[in-house]
């Protein structure tokens, strides 16, 4: 029986240990950094735990996606002859059931989640999981092949292996990550890795990023892809899937998510048209929260590239005001300051590159004093400040274009505390 080394503890490594355990495998080491170490211990008292990275001994290392798999650690323990593998590849390697997988720059939470709604409407029991944030390792047991599977795959997850999937699609690909990725070309490397197993694979056709592989392609905009949007309709083809006016979600990249996700799935269209009629969205995405003094409130806090703000700011109505900061991926800020001026009339920039957006704005050529721009670097007083000056009738949205990680935990923290403080100024569902 080969020994197990797990390479980081986040909720992947977490759910990999229960597995290998529940399997009767030799207890695995835990390596963890030195300020986790403490209460690693004491959650797992019976397992060896490691901080030091040097040398990894192990023969089957199950890497976290959010480690490097190229630190010299793990290059001399492959080196040696062990084998690099994951959570997510356990997963995959052990499921009896068809996988749908998606990933992307923009959208994948969303596209993956419209994905599971619609085999759903097909009469398949459907488990939806992977970088969402659902491990589905410990219900693989109660998995069937005739369920079916959707998984949200990053770049980090398809870093270092190609995943054997019944479908896949990507849904774009933009600047991101930069500051953990050497470079684009790693990134898009990464995305492009799930192709390889695919045995249906889907594009966007504005920009698709394998053109080597048969696909399929998607787009509200360009006319001639396999799923569109055409005079108020979403076609597969010439065939009629759904209005776009039954949408209940606001933005035309959620018709591209709507259609990304039908040609993955090869739904038929009535199940398209009650899935358009019935999703309401996922949390932190474009999310409507409610109303506050006349103002609509978005919450957008999973916004954490320039890329995906702009995208958001073009679906939603006027006056708007947007919040934005945080901490830069070291990405390029030029496409925020376009998306600020084509749709903004007020920003209110926030957190640790707060004033870099700030600068980023003024300087651009195009910039006339629209939108009004102030700084507030702390968020709560930025929150308060953006909601006062939108006037009623107005539109107010949190969309960073930037990570979490100055002020919060993650982008999740974020939008709950920009709910918490527009609840403390009186805000309705």
């Amino acid at each position: 029986m080969p020994s197990y080394a797990i390479l980081g503890l986040g909720l992947s490594g977490q759910s990999a240990v229960t597995y290998l355990l529940s399997r009767g495998e030799q207890n695995p080491t835990l390596y963890v950094s030195p300020n986790e170490a403490d209460a690693v211990r004491r959650d797992y008292p019976s397992l060896a735990v490691k901080t030091s990275w040097e040398e990894i001994p192990e023969e089957v290392l199950v890497r976290s996606p959010g480690v490097r798999p190229d630190i010299p650690g793990i290059a001399r323990a492959l080196a040696r002859g062990a084998r690099l593998t994951s959570e997510i590849e356990l997963f995959i390697e052990g499921c009896p059931a068809p996988i749908y997988g998606v990933t992307g720059s923009d959208g994948k939470t969303t596209t993956a989640t419209l994905a599971a709604r619609l085999l759903e409407a097909m009469g398949k029991h459907t488990w939806l999981g992977g970088n969402i944030g659902v491990s589905l390792l410990p219900f693989l047991s109660e998995m069937r092949p005739a369920d079916a599977v959707v998984l949200e795959l990053s770049s980090f997850q398809l870093m270092t292996f190609t995943p054997r999937l019944a479908a896949a699609a990507v849904t774009n690909l933009t600047e991101n990550h930069l500051n953990w990725h050497t470079d684009m070309e790693e990134y898009a490397r990464a995305k492009r890795n799930i192709f390889v197993g695919a045995a249906r694979r889907v594009e966007n056709a504005r920009a698709p990023i394998a053109p080597a592989y048969p696909h399929l392609t998607f787009s509200a905009t360009v006319e001639n892809a396999n799923y569109r949007m055409k005079d108020g309709q979403l076609l597969r083809g010439d065939e009629f899937l759904a209005h776009t006016s039954d949408l209940r979600v606001p933005g035309l990249y959620q018709r591209e998510n709507l259609l990304c996700a039908a040609a993955l799935t090869d739904a038929p269209a009535p199940a398209v048209a009650e899935v358009a009629r019935t999703f309401t969205g996922v949390r932190y995405r474009c999310e409507r929260v409610g109303e506050c003094h006349g103002v609509t409130c978005y919450d957008s806090s999973i916004d954490t590239t320039p890329a995906r703000t702009a995208v958001t700011l073009r679906g939603l109505p006027a006056p708007l005001t947007v919040l934005a900061g945080g901490r830069n991926k070291n990405l390029n800020l030029t496409p925020l300051s376009d998306a600020l001026i084509a749709y903004a009339a007020q920003v209110v920039f926030f957190g640790e590159c707060g004033e870099e957006m700030l600068a980023s704005l003024l300087s651009h050529p195009a910039y006339r004093g629209t939108p009004r721009a102030v700084l507030e670097p702390d968020f709560e007083r930025a929150v308060a400040l953006a909601l006062a000056s939108t006037p009623q009738g107005g539109t107010l949205v949190l969309s960073p274009a930037a990570a979490s990680f100055d002020a919060f935990s993650s982008y999740r923290a974020r939008g709950d505390a920009y709910r918490a403080c527009l609840a403390a100024h009186g805000m309705t569902r």
